[in-house]
């Protein structure tokens, strides 16, 4: 394990994901959300992603699974982020309930 301080102590912390495989190098995207739900573009990710709404958007942007509405998902608002341990990017879907023009960053390895 790695060494950690909570509190002044140190602990013990496991670094857990990805089954033991890790990427050679992070990568990146933006993708601009829509007012129906869209899959995140396809990238393969050994551990998993960041998704975070741009600070200058305009509305909030949901996201989840395919079924993710402006109503049902969690919403992100400017600058906010979520990650996920998904091994492809277009496991994840996002909406915007008022906005064609907003984004997020992802970023993910």
């Amino acid at each position: 394990g790695v060494q950690g301080v909570t509190g002044g102590v140190p602990v013990a912390v496991s670094l857990i994901g990805g089954g033991g495989v890790v990427a050679t190098s992070p990568t990146s995207f933006q993708a601009t959300v829509t007012e129906s739900a869209v899959a995140l573009p396809a990238h393969a990710y050994a551990v998993g992603i960041v998704i975070q709404a741009l600070t200058g958007n305009a509305a909030n942007i949901c996201v989840g699974g395919s079924g993710v509405t402006a109503a049902a998902g969690y919403c992100l608002l400017p600058g906010q982020a979520i990650a996920y341990a998904v091994n492809n990017s277009n496991l994840v879907y996002i909406i915007s309930g008022s906005s064609t023009s907003d984004a997020v960053q992802v970023t993910g390895n």
